[in-house]
């Protein structure tokens, strides 16, 4: 089953932008979920 290389570089493309979207949101959602704990520890202090 052969498989254009336009569609190769396409699915690649994908693949990386998926990463990169994938490492933003999990460094966003970790920023998040400190500031909330700080927050809670600064309240209940």
């Amino acid at each position: 089953m052969a498989v254009p290389a336009e569609q190769l570089i396409l699915m690649g493309c994908l693949f990386l932008i998926g990463l990169l979207l994938n490492g933003v949101a999990y460094r966003w959602w970790q920023s998040e979920v400190s500031k909330y704990r700080y927050y809670t520890a600064v309240r209940d202090a």
